[in-house]
């Protein structure tokens, strides 16, 4: 029940982080567009003045209208998101369009944000307690399948009624016995200690899935650490780009008008801001999910009380001194990305 309410807590935030993705992938697209369709008209103006040439206002146009035929993608691609949320929310896709509307840009986490204690978080994954308590089972069942090894001292007791008597003031005879029984399995003892053998194999065999799944839980956090990490220095980077091809659109702006720049100059730095564009809403997209992936990792959205784990294992036959630190959780730490 758990595990099915994590994944659709999960479906639900991808398809709105995807549905705000689109409506930003849609405004960028727009905006490139309009920069270009500003950069056709003064390609044709020069070019009316005779200071231009064909071949370049046929490579703005290429230009624009490709940046043109993208727009349609992101609407299609908003409505799949919104009817997504439709089906998994069971409410009218207009309604929810209607609330996604209002966000048109990538919510994104954040930075200071705290994965907490390794031990703590990882056992509130729904996969987690469940082996936890297969093995808290085993243990109980082979405590029972060894007090069955020892003798049980049982207060057994019987009570007899005759001659009961029929006509009032006549006493009828009763009879009563009561006392205690001792029962040594002695007979039964080679079937107990192999039931108790089978018992212990059965913890061994639940401890060993249960190290199994948290080293995979572990191993699946410190992966979403260090995507969420390798996407936020990403976005960064492309962030840095988009300005730095906005003051290079601004420049060429300038140095084009003064004759300084050529055509060729002219349209590549607007391919390059375009995509650039392109590029960040992808960026901050994939920060988005994988800020999701990493408390879903983390087993959030769960209910479950946080307890700490206190599986001693009595009836386990001793092997030796064992740390420990072997049923330790390895550290899960979020350092700085290098600048």
């Amino acid at each position: 029940m758990e595990a099915a309410k994590l994944q659709f807590i999960a479906e639900m935030v991808d398809a709105a982080i995807d549905a705000s993705a689109f409506l930003e992938g849609d405004l960028a697209a727009r905006q490139n567009l309009r920069s270009q369709e500003r950069l056709v008209a003064t390609l044709r103006q020069s070019l009316n003045r005779g200071e231009g040439t064909s071949l370049a206002v046929a490579r703005a146009e290429a230009l624009m209208h490709a940046t043109a035929a993208q727009v349609p993608s992101f609407a299609a691609g908003f409505q799949n998101a919104v009817n997504r949320m439709s089906v998994l929310l069971d409410e009218p896709a207009p309604q929810i369009e209607a609330k996604l509307r209002t966000q048109v840009r990538v919510l994104l986490p954040n930075r200071t944000e705290r994965t907490g204690q390794p031990a703590d978080l990882l056992r509130r994954r729904p996969d987690v307690r469940r082996a936890e308590r297969a093995l808290a089972i085993a243990t109980a069942d082979a405590g029972v399948a060894e007090a069955l090894l020892y003798p049980s001292i049982s207060i057994n007791g019987t009570i007899s009624v005759s001659d009961l008597a029929l006509v009032a003031g006549t006493a009828g005879r009763f009879g009563a016995s009561l006392g205690p029984q001792i029962s040594i399995p002695v007979l039964d003892l080679p079937r107990l200690r192999a039931n108790l053998s089978a018992q212990r194999s059965v913890i061994e065999s639940r401890h060993l899935e249960w190290r199994s799944i948290v080293a995979s839980a572990v191993a699946e956090v410190d992966t979403a650490i260090a995507r969420l990490r390798s996407a936020r220095l990403a976005m960064d980077r492309l962030a840095s780009a988009v300005e730095a091809n906005q003051r290079a659109a601004r420049l060429v702006t300038q140095a084009f008008a003064l004759g300084a720049a050529t055509y060729s100059e002219v349209l590549e730095v607007e391919r390059s801001l375009a995509q650039s564009r392109e590029q960040l809403v992808t960026g901050r997209q994939q920060v988005a999910k994988a800020y999701v992936q990493l408390h879903m990792s983390l087993g959030a959205g769960s209910e479950a009380v946080i307890r700490p784990i206190s599986l001693i294992h009595q009836h386990m036959p001793d092997t030796g001194p064992q740390a420990d630190s072997d049923l330790a959780l390895p550290a899960i730490t979020e350092t700085p990305a290098p600048n």
